[in-house]
């Protein structure tokens, strides 16, 4: 849990500058050993799911000290087979816009892959994300799935504007409201 805290501490900054930017990286709160990566499984790869994707594969950075693993997975065959490559546009356009230096848009599309089902995605995962369309029976059925196919001790978290925990009550191992 430690890990997930300093990695999304490292992407969302509190003076609300990404891990893309040139400020220099906070200090995480606990550096994780080199060799155990934080594993993130991204459920949903469309334009959101895969833009999560690559903020959190940018904010496993080695000088962050919390490096990261991101799996996507999307139920849509299309959706799977062009998701790297949307991601790797993304980066690419930080690159031009001299947001992103090649070196990090090299290193985050590394840390990123596509899963081809759901349980290779979850399997092994500190944190599986939700990001798929805010449909409340959908949201409740991919909860399912991925608390069968993760662990325990996987935090399950969603993307979801529309439909806080208690929506989706009964799903999840631990719901906790957000602020």
């Amino acid at each position: 849990m430690d890990q997930i805290g300093s990695l999304l501490t490292n992407i969302f900054k509190p003076d609300g500058a990404s891990a893309a930017s040139s400020a220099a990286p906070a200090a995480p709160a606990a550096a994780p050993a080199a060799d155990a990566p934080v594993v993130i499984a991204v459920i949903g790869a469309g334009r959101m799911g895969t833009a999560i994707a690559a903020q959190l594969a940018l904010g496993g950075s080695a000088a962050d000290g919390v490096p990261a693993v991101v799996r996507m997975w999307d139920h849509s065959d299309f959706t799977r087979g062009r998701a790297k490559n949307i991601l790797e546009a993304l980066l690419r356009e930080a690159v031009e816009a001299e947001l992103l230096t090649p070196a990090l848009e090299a290193a985050a599309a590394a840390r990123v892959s596509v899963a081809p089902t759901l349980d290779a995605a979850c399997g092994g995962a500190d944190l599986v994300l939700e990001a798929a369309i805010d449909d409340v029976g959908v949201k409740t059925g991919l909860f399912k799935r991925m608390g069968a196919a993760s662990s325990a001790a996987a935090v399950l978290a969603t993307n979801s504007i529309a439909y806080g925990p208690a929506e989706i009550e009964g799903t999840l191992r631990d719901a906790v409201d957000g602020p």
